[in-house]
């Protein structure tokens, strides 16, 4: 199974490779419904099957010296990466979870039938 890009980072502050977030590659055709009032954040945890307090705690704790979380208190704290190989894996992971879901859902009648079976 080829795994598709969905996410990738951006800088949150030009030229500050200190400060990535991780978007989607695609807003557009992005496969959450995040358009009315959601974030694209959550899609993250949801990919994980976290909630957003969890994945932050999550990512913080996987990744403590490339990970900050900034706006606690806030509605949506963000998790802002270092430019780095850690930052380029996970945004690996996330793709890789988000296909194999989308592939599942895409399938589940034929994955369903076999179990069936």
């Amino acid at each position: 199974m080829k795994t598709k890009e969905y996410f990738t980072y951006r800088l949150a502050t030009p030229g500050d490779f200190r400060r990535c977030i991780i978007v989607p590659k695609d807003y557009d055709n992005f496969p959450f419904d995040t358009k009315n009032g959601g974030s694209y954040h959550i899609a993250q945890a949801r990919i994980c099957g976290l909630t957003y307090p969890d994945y932050l705690r999550f990512i913080k704790w996987a990744f403590p010296d490339d990970v900050v979380i900034e706006g606690k208190g806030s509605m949506y704290p963000t998790a802002y990466w270092k430019f780095n190989e850690s930052l380029k894996k996970w945004i690996e992971v996330l793709n890789g979870k988000l296909t194999l879901a989308l592939t599942y859902k895409e399938n589940q009648e034929k994955y369903e039938e076999k179990l069936n079976e």
